[in-house]
């Protein structure tokens, strides 16, 4: 991996922080970037594992493959860029796997173990990267080239070019992207230097006022919710011994101060047998009964609300 992508990278806001700050990352949460960017924890090494090494080594393959039928000064070469951020410590980084310096493209190599689509949207995590690539350095890059390469479970590093999916899009086709990149980019930066001034501040304080508030309340009823779920517990237990005492006494049901107290009395698991048709059977042996009694029908699957969970983490405080 290039030192220079990973050196520093507490000064620095560079094209692979994107996916963080944008909250959809699977490896690195948006609180956890910012706490690294505001210096206030340290920020891990890289491991360079199988897969990473496997990109480093098809990177150079790809690009030279991409190259082929590409004029000499259209060739994509390797570049680097730093620029200030507005009103921020930090600095825009990126280190570009391709930029063809006379058409202003960005070449975006990445090697992954599985396709979702056949669009560049469908890439979110290396769209946004490349956008953040595009947009910071002046004058702005106009064209962006993803190259996917889907990795062989054996991770030969022969290349094969059935492997490798390309996707082509122009900067001016990606306006909302854009706004919506800067807005989050702004906003990252300003909570940045909020949490540097506040180390104690938690994630719901850098959040709008309205949801801040209402995850406030949410969290206390999860505490009620917690205390009664121990109550349940107690409760459990008494009625337990009240089934003891009850069957030991013959007692099957008594009034009790306006609540009457019941018994009802234990009924063991039975095994029933019942008859069933086999589908499959039926339709193996006497196919044309099968087609007059078997008929499809469509069932409504039942969908699902949106959702929040709420937990205490290990080791809060109340």
């Amino acid at each position: 991996m290039q030192h220079s992508v990973i050196e520093n990278r507490e000064l620095y806001l560079g094209g692979s922080d994107i996916p963080a700050l944008l909250g959809i990352s699977p490896f690195k949460t948006r609180y956890q970037l910012l706490k690294e960017k505001a210096q206030i924890i340290p920020i891990a090494p890289v491991f360079v594992n199988k897969a990473i090494q496997y990109g480093i080594t098809l990177e150079p393959v790809i690009r030279d493959y991409l190259n082929t039928d590409r004029e000499p000064e259209n060739q994509f070469k390797e570049w680097k860029f730093e620029t200030p951020l507005d009103s921020s410590t930090l600095r825009a980084r990126g280190h570009l796997d391709g930029y063809d310096a006379r058409t202003r493209t960005c070449l975006e190599i990445k090697t992954t173990s599985e396709t979702r689509g056949d669009s560049i949207r469908d890439y979110p995590e290396y769209l946004y990267q490349m956008l953040f690539y595009m947009d910071m350095p002046r004058p702005r890059l106009k064209s962006g080239i993803l190259a996917v390469y889907i990795r062989p479970d054996d991770y030969n590093e022969y290349f094969d070019e059935t492997r490798l999916h390309i996707f082509k899009f122009e900067l001016s086709d990606m306006k909302s992207e854009i706004k919506h990149l800067r807005a989050e980019v702004a906003r990252f930066l300003a909570d940045v230097e909020t949490i540097r001034a506040n180390p104690e501040k938690c994630e719901a304080d850098l959040i709008n006022q309205e949801l801040s508030e209402t995850s406030a309340k949410a969290i206390a009823f999860e505490k009620k919710l917690a205390e009664l779920k121990e109550a349940e517990a107690e409760y459990k237990a008494l009625k337990a011994e009240l089934i003891k005492q009850m069957t030991a006494y013959g007692v099957p049901s008594f009034d009790a101060g306006g609540y009457q107290i019941t018994l009802t009395a234990e009924k063991p698991e039975t095994v029933e047998t019942v008859e069933e048709i086999d589908v499959e059977a039926l339709k193996l042996f006497f196919p044309d009964v099968a087609a007059e009694v078997i008929h499809k029908v469509e069932k409504t699957k039942a969908g699902r609300s949106a959702s929040v969970r709420v937990t205490k983490r290990k080791g809060a405080g109340e």
